[in-house]
């Protein structure tokens, strides 16, 4: 049963994805009790959202590794836990050579096993934050309103966790999308679809979910057109340098000025996707009749 309002917490989390259940899960394991955090958000499940998203773009597999879990120790990860139930230590190996990749359906097995066992549900306030302001007279504190200015609860801690933003389009294309001659021709990878076979389609991006679209398109026999800024996609393992996941990279990155952080982030913050041997295998061996191009 969910929380109600208005509500008082040492921790609130504004946003109710991914986040707020590693969040809840980490407190809850350093001692905190489920009154003292405050999720806000109106979705019942943490993991609705990635996991229409995974199955709009036909996502099996994530770029994140063994460590991506949402058990609030370190360990055991993924590839413990699979080596474990599989009698493998193969799978051990793998990860300590950066080679394993979870599943979306492991993932999301997990992630509702942590979210029923630990109560996640009981600290989620079911409302939408339109603003918090701080107060430091007494003890300092933020207190948050919802989106018709209703006073929902105060914390003393606030972390902002608002996952993805609507899907949005550049104007050109946003316009074109009005237009009801070819509006439903142009989607975001992240929304539903479907390829038909022998169809032409342009996929613009060198992503992660731009080359799962292409290998998506290519599988139904279909031909594709890469449009790119760059001759072949950026192959990186994370979405961001390793090190902005490990401690010595994140205090070296929180130690720098504002300005110097924006920047360091305009430059890491681009399309990159990791190598997949059966992407590779789709793109260069595509089924009779499809094809692909690229234009840099």
């Amino acid at each position: 049963m969910a929380a109600s309002a208005p509500r008082d917490a040492t921790i609130a989390v504004v946003g109710d994805g991914f986040s707020s259940l590693i969040v809840h899960s980490t407190a809850i394991y350093l001692g905190f009790r489920p009154e003292d955090i405050s999720i806000y958000g109106t979705n019942d499940n943490p993991v609705a959202t990635y996991q229409q998203y995974a199955y709009n773009l036909g996502q099996t597999v994530l770029r994140s590794e063994s460590e991506s879990h949402f058990l609030p120790a370190d360990w055991p990860t993924f590839a413990e836990l699979d080596a474990w139930s599989h009698r493998n230590p193969g799978l051990l190996i793998r990860s300590a050579r950066r080679k394993y990749n979870p599943g979306v359906a492991e993932v999301l097995a997990e992630a509702g096993v942590v979210q029923r066992r630990l109560n996640w549900e009981a600290s989620r306030v079911p409302c939408r934050i339109g603003w918090l302001q701080r107060e430091t007279g007494g003890t300092p504190h933020f207190v948050l309103y919802d989106e018709q200015a209703n006073y929902v609860g105060r914390a003393k801690h606030v972390l902002l966790a608002l996952g993805h933003g609507p899907l949005a389009f550049p104007p050109v294309l946003q316009k074109a999308r009005e237009d009801p001659a070819v509006g439903d021709r142009i989607v975001q990878a992240y929304e539903s679809k479907q390829y038909a076979p022998g169809g032409r389609y342009i996929v613009i991006g060198a992503g992660i979910a731009s080359v799962n679209e292409w290998a998506n398109a290519l599988d139904t026999g279909a031909k594709v057109l890469a449009l790119r800024r760059r001759a072949a996609p950026e192959e990186q393992d994370l979405n961001v340098p390793r090190c902005l996941f490990e401690a010595l990279g994140i205090d070296v990155f929180q130690g720098q000025s504002f300005d110097a952080r924006i920047e360091y982030l305009g430059t890491v913050l681009r399309g990159t996707t990791p190598t997949r041997r059966s992407w590779l295998a789709r793109r260069g061996c595509a089924p009779s009749g499809a094809s692909m191009r690229a234009k840099a």
